[in-house]
């Protein structure tokens, strides 16, 4: 009895220390300089890097990866239901498979095909593969963010 006597009491101590720490600090908050990966404010806005655009085309960061976009997208999204501008350019079933310097790289015979079913969508890209942007990205030369071995 004394034991739980004793350990009510302890516990009530410890809690009203916690509760008076708690009001004395409760409008400090968390830093946004404490926030994120940066450790910069996050109200800082800085200037995205340039994509890269032309020179060699890019290695593909890991086996069976898709392609980077070698040129800027700037106008071309975003990519909505009633307009893929990527489709003006690469959009020519006539050119699958082939590759010639100067002309837009054609959507692969697999974006044609209903990867729920495996069906084909006929010249019709298929509505899981219509936003390039999903698995496309452009190229940037930046530093990633945190260390990668993957």
């Amino acid at each position: 009895m004394k034991i739980a006597s004793l350990l009510t009491g302890v516990a009530l101590v410890a809690l009203v220390g916690v509760l008076q720490y708690e009001f004395a600090h409760a409008g400090d908050g968390i830093a946004d300089s404490d926030m994120g990966l940066t450790k910069t404010s996050v109200f800082d806005d800085p200037t995205p890097v340039a994509s890269h655009q032309g020179g060699a085309k890019p290695e593909l960061a890991y086996p069976g990866a898709p392609p980077q976009i070698p040129h800027a997208i700037d106008g071309l999204v975003p990519v909505t239901t009633a307009n893929n501008a990527c489709m003006g350019c690469h959009n020519n079933p006539a050119l699958q498979g082939k590759k010639m310097a100067g002309v837009p790289t054609a959507i692969p015979v697999s974006h044609y095909v209903n990867t729920r079913t495996g069906e084909s969508t006929g010249n019709k890209v298929s509505s899981q593969r219509y936003v390039c942007t999903q698995c496309h990205t452009p190229q940037a030369d930046v530093k990633p963010l945190v260390s990668n071995t993957f």
